[in-house]
């Protein structure tokens, strides 16, 4: 699992239960620009298509999206057999029970197309049995010393090689707008300039009422297959 953010918005749903739910494809291959079509939710009882919950996950209220404290959000390991579209489309999120064609999750009421077609945006997609996700980055941007008593900005990146499928997705987990201090921000963003190779970049901007001393952050980048 990771952070995707700030829920927007209350829970639209009825019940407190939070489960997991597949989406199927008729047909359509995004790794050849071919759009996914005849997209529908899958039950989570229907195992073929997300891992079945077997864990407590539940909401504390319908009034915002924070998990009861004895919610452990367990599910198998395993998905079942694929059928449908090409590999890609699958994938599981974790929201409300459905009411009609909209999924609640704590993105916003979500449709099937419009989150198989999103890349990984939305959900979480299995890796293909052939397919390992690895990255090699250097674990660390030095900026050096900026001077504030006129303002400045310094760009710096790192460059790092990527072994996840042939149309690997990056993102950076959680904030990417990070303040270190008073006056004091950086801008982490990541890009695949192939489908093997990765680029970090640091946008730091030092304004002239910023107060000396030295500064870091840490930044998560995930990879992931599309």
């Amino acid at each position: 699992m990771q952070e995707i953010g700030a829920p927007i918005g209350k829970p639209g749903g009825y019940a407190l239960d939070i489960v997991p739910v597949g989406v199927h494809c008729d047909k359509g291959d995004i790794s050849r620009g071919i759009p996914y079509e005849g997209c529908m939710w899958v039950p989570y009882s229907y195992v073929s298509h997300s891992p079945l919950s077997v864990g407590p996950c539940r909401l504390q209220s319908l009034e915002e999206w924070k998990l009861s404290d004895d919610s452990t959000c367990t599910t198998t390991l395993s998905w079942g057999p694929h059928e449908g579209a090409s590999a890609g489309g699958e994938c599981v999120l974790f929201g409300q029970k459905m009411s009609g064609s909209k999924f609640f999750t704590a993105l916003g009421a979500m449709d099937a197309t419009t989150v198989a077609n999103a890349g990984n945006a939305f959900c979480v997609k299995a890796l293909p049995p052939d397919v390992k996700c690895e990255i090699n980055l250097p674990s660390e941007i030095d900026h050096g010393v900026l001077y504030s008593n006129e303002g400045g900005f310094s760009r710096r990146f790192i460059d790092g090689v990527v072994d996840c499928g042939r149309a690997p997705v990056v993102a950076v987990v959680g904030r990417s707008n990070i303040e270190l201090a008073t006056g004091v921000s950086v801008k982490v963003s990541a890009s695949m300039m192939s489908n093997t190779q990765l680029r970090v970049q640091s946008d730091m901007d030092v304004k002239s009422y910023a107060p000396a001393g030295e500064y870091s952050a840490s930044a998560i980048i995930s990879v992931s297959p599309y």
